[in-house]
């Protein structure tokens, strides 16, 4: 770790997880002081949210926008090494004297608003979306990309215009700051979309598809979702990844590489592909067909599946995957029986702050054998895991170590005791960062976390 990426860390460390109350107007007025009046008429923007799957919607977004020739900015969260991976202009993150003289200059910035408005307090998510803003300002990008913090309604990235956004997913997260119920939620989220915008919605049950209808027309919102504009056809798994065949309105996209395996991986693509016809369409750009066709297929076949089902290794086969919530290890069962034919040997461990019951049911489901662990961030105590693997399945072999590295290193042992294993190690995104540190050869000592 540098110093000066060290000094990153301390500035972001001045700074509370949460600010005081809805920080809209205090994003919205140090950010007009900082890039002028019309800063956010200047840069277009698209807004992906969702409880699940966001992150990778905006990153088929971003690399599409890119392979089309826009200068693209893409901003997203968490990281998994370093902060510097949430802002990427063109794929490349952005260098680390970069990132500190943005984060101190939005810094200064915070602290003179702060001086003149005493009760007013920033939240870290609000100074890394104004870091955002002033590096694609900086770089004269042509198009945004923002993944939502937490939410729509008041989340500090809606705060960049934008006609077009996507909601990839509704599942009961984060109640007690977007509402006690589904619906509740998914109306916080869709906000992200202003007036006279249109909306792209992922997969909702019947129910909350006629409720985020009624809700949105009374906003002036148009409204797709994605199994009214799309068909898959057919998905292949190969030795490499995935390979995938669609049509979004009639327009035949056939034999798409993926790095990233899953069904839900071709619903958020399709999601990204709309989102950038709409945005197109606004430019008034629209999209040829044929070459649409072929830039899909150059953008999406080499873009990281950053913990997404990552295949880490080879001998035996090693996958991480970062889903931490029940709907999202549910995605996550789904794909991993269509692609594991073989013995599974289970890592896992799940932070404190979850409900942990849950999590470690649904994945001992697919398990041969299971290997409880405790990340360094946040990790649930290994024993209290294998409580909940023992009462759910009584006869499933499970043991506990005290580190992921421990873990990593049984597993492998383990593996030559199985015909043609596979190990996954899930259940929890800080589980699965450390694990990718240590097979990267990285420090897992160094990582950090707010």
């Amino acid at each position: 770790m540098t110093e000066q990426y060290t000094q990153i860390t301390e500035i972001l460390h001045t700074i509370p997880k949460y600010g005081s109350g809805i920080g809209l107007h205090r994003t919205n007025a140090v950010l007009q002081e900082l890039l002028g009046l019309d800063w956010h008429r200047r840069i277009p923007a698209i807004h992906i949210t969702g409880s699940n799957g966001k992150g990778s919607t905006a990153g088929f977004t971003a690399a599409l926008l890119t392979q089309m020739g826009f200068k693209t900015g893409l901003f997203t969260s968490p990281h998994f090494f370093a902060y510097n991976e949430r802002f990427k202009v063109n794929g490349e993150i952005i260098p680390t004297p970069e990132l500190y003289r943005l984060l101190k200059s939005g810094l200064d910035r915070i602290k003179q608003y702060e001086t003149t408005h005493p009760d007013e307090k920033f939240g870290r998510f609000e100074l890394l979306f104004i870091t955002a803003m002033l590096y694609f300002t900086e770089q004269n990008v042509d198009a945004i990309v923002l993944e939502a913090g937490i939410g729509g309604r008041y989340d500090t990235t809606r705060l960049a215009q934008g006609s077009t956004a996507v909601l990839t997913s509704v599942d009961l997260e984060h109640a007690a700051l977007l509402g006690n119920s589904l619906e509740l939620i998914a109306y916080d989220k869709s906000d992200i979309c202003p007036p006279e915008g249109k909306l792209i919605i992922g997969n909702v049950d019947e129910t909350l598809r006629q409720k985020l209808v009624s809700y949105n027309t009374l906003r002036n919102v148009r409204i797709e979702f994605l199994t009214e504009i799309a068909t898959i056809h057919n998905i292949d798994y190969t030795g490499l990844g995935m390979t995938a065949s669609f049509a979004i309105d009639g327009i035949e996209f056939k034999n798409i590489s993926y790095s990233m395996p899953g069904e839900h991986m071709v619903g958020n693509s399709i999601l990204a592909i709309r989102a950038v016809q709409n945005f197109l369409q606004d430019q008034q750009k629209p999209a040829v067909p044929e070459a649409l066709q072929t830039t899909v297929q150059s953008a999406f076949a080499t873009l990281p599946a950053n913990g997404r089902l990552e295949k880490l290794q080879d001998s035996p086969p090693l996958y991480i995957d970062t889903a931490h919530t029940p709907d999202a290890i549910r995605t996550l069962l789904k794909t991993s029986r269509d692609l594991f034919k073989d013995q599974v040997i289970l890592v896992t461990g799940v932070s404190a702050d979850k409900n942990v019951a849950p999590i470690v049911e649904l994945l001992g489901s697919i398990a041969n054998t299971v290997i409880c662990t405790q990340a360094r961030h946040k990790g649930s105590d290994p024993s209290k895991i294998q409580a909940i693997v023992k009462q759910a399945y009584p006869s499933l072999s499970c043991l506990t170590t005290p580190s992921v590295k421990e873990a990593i290193e049984r597993a492998q042992e383990m593996a030559s005791e199985h015909k043609n294993p596979v190990i996954l190690v899930a259940g929890g995104l800080f589980l699965a960062v450390e694990a990718k540190a240590i097979l990267e050869g990285k420090n897992p000592d160094d990582l950090l976390f707010f």
